[in-house]
């Protein structure tokens, strides 16, 4: 599969960090093909948009932990290159 990278779309973004980031995935809705990453820090949850389309390998269900590399959006933070881990990582 090849990896889609929002940049092509033409418009700008920002990547948030150099490490990958490890976060729960809290909703998924596979009629849609999108769905929410709730990542737990020291100062509260950060929400991350999670497409299909970004995921790089496994198959995206609530309750399941994904490593993913962080972009900010029109909308926020967006998870991309995501890999998704499995509920016991």
């Amino acid at each position: 599969m090849a990896r889609r990278r929002p940049e092509e779309s033409g418009k700008a973004v920002l990547v948030m960090s150099v490490m990958k980031i490890v976060a729960r995935i809290n909703a998924y809705f596979p009629d849609r093909n999108y769905g929410f990453l709730h990542q737990n820090t020291n100062s509260g949850v950060v929400k991350h948009f999670l497409h299909l389309n970004n995921v790089v390998s496994g198959v995206p269900k609530t309750g399941l932990m994904a490593r993913f590399d962080s972009v900010i959006g029109e909308k926020g933070s967006i998870a991309v290159n995501v890999e998704i881990l499995g509920g016991n990582q």
